[in-house]
């Protein structure tokens, strides 16, 4: 089937892209695959297809086959909102087991899905896809030509706490795992975490404080040029003001994506779920500054008062 009408959540990672998922995935009509989708756009943005310059497609145009591919795979994982709903009402999605489930539904696709019937509700064709990646950022513009019809909501978060957070996950051995960079580093491969902008090699030996703004910085550079050279419908909110004032942000939002108020949006308007949650440390969140270059620290400036938050 093909999809039109697609939402994609973008940002930055730890900035509340899994919570603004997790909100909006079960609204009625919205179907949303079941973990993060970077396995079904892999094959295409992998850095080493492209001499591991970083992610992004890398071929001369996207043909129609590529595309048709994409909604195939899609079509086959998504779930629908009825059964997230249905699943996390029942406890399940907190269950650890079901991480084994959903990587079943990745690896078999449409079969295992089936048989546990998470397409159960309305039909394919009847459902608007939502998708969200901390990855996407960096390669919107090949998004807007698979999914042409599609709108793009950015969240963001003030990165005197969101890159200390970046910070934090680089600091965890088992988590964040993305790329095992081809070089040799102090005798070992190098285990690189979260999105890999071009120009990772810059800081690849860099204190990860730099790391981290490095990271934080391109993607959110690169998700203003694309909204500025697409021109595709696209629409930013602060993750403070969803904390602060759910129900003003998400009616404002649900205004911009053509979803329809209801039973379920009232829900979290008046209780937003818990995502990843890690508290912020107030002014200490200022202390990794100092081990990041000053050409850095202004271009977070700038992108602080783009954003809002400049004091």
């Amino acid at each position: 089937m093909t999809w039109s009408d697609a939402l994609f959540l973008v940002g930055a990672p730890r900035s509340g892209t899994s919570l603004l998922q997790q909100v909006l995935r079960e609204q009625p009509g919205f179907a949303s695959v079941p973990r993060e989708s970077d396995v079904i756009w892999e094959p295409y943005i992998h850095p080493e297809n492209n001499g591991w310059k970083g992610e992004g497609f890398s071929g001369a145009e996207v043909s129609a086959e590529i595309s048709a591919a994409l909604h195939q795979r899609f079509s086959e994982l998504a779930v629908s909102a009825e059964t997230w709903r249905r699943w996390s009402s029942a406890g399940l999605m907190k269950n650890p087991g079901m991480a084994r489930v959903l990587r079943l539904g990745y690896r078999f696709g449409k079969p295992v899905l089936a048989l546990l019937k998470f397409r159960k509700g309305k039909s394919g064709s009847d459902l608007r896809l939502i998708d969200k990646s901390v990855h996407m950022g960096l390669w919107l513009s090949f998004v807007h030509t698979v999914f042409p019809g599609c709108r793009f909501i950015h969240i963001v978060r003030d990165p005197l706490t969101a890159i200390p957070s970046i910070i934090h996950g680089w600091q965890q051995p088992e988590r964040f795992n993305t790329y095992l960079l081809p070089l040799d580093f102090d005798g070992e491969d190098f285990q690189w975490k979260f999105p890999l902008p071009p120009g990772w090699e810059a800081v690849v030996k860099a204190p990860v404080e730099d790391r981290a703004a490095f990271q934080w910085i391109a993607i959110q550079e690169a998700i203003l040029r694309s909204a500025g050279e697409l021109g595709m419908p696209y629409y930013r909110i602060r993750l403070e003001d969803l904390a602060a004032t759910p129900r003003e942000t998400l009616e404002a939002l649900f205004a911009f994506a053509a979803i329809d108020w209801n039973p379920i949006a009232e829900r979290y308007a008046r209780e937003l779920p818990k995502v990843n949650a890690r508290e912020s440390k107030g002014n200490a969140n200022r202390q990794w500054l100092d081990k990041i270059s000053p050409e850095r620290q202004e271009r977070i400036e700038v992108l602080r008062t783009i954003f809002g938050y400049s004091e």
